[in-house]
């Protein structure tokens, strides 16, 4: 049962990690890049501050999810066509 289960849903759960470490490592560098591109100062403690963190992780983690765990359930009818 819990193999079954595993295996079943291995690429959504892989996909929903991959999506919380994306903006996990992405949020900061894109508060610097806007930084830089308005002007302004950015210290470290800017960068860390994480506001809309919440909001970027919560359309990423969804988008991933489904995206991965589609492709996988889709790719044996799509391979005979490739």
């Amino acid at each position: 049962m819990y193999c079954y289960f595993y295996n079943k849903y291995k690429p959504y759960i892989a996909g929903a990690i991959s999506g919380y470490i994306e903006v996990s490592v992405t949020h900061p560098i894109d508060i610097l890049k806007t930084s830089i591109q308005n002007n302004q100062k950015c210290t470290i403690r800017d960068m860390l501050s994480y506001r809309g963190y919440v909001a970027r992780v919560s359309g990423v983690i969804p988008m991933r999810t489904l995206y991965w765990g589609v492709h996988s359930q889709c790719k044996p009818y799509i391979k005979p066509f490739c």
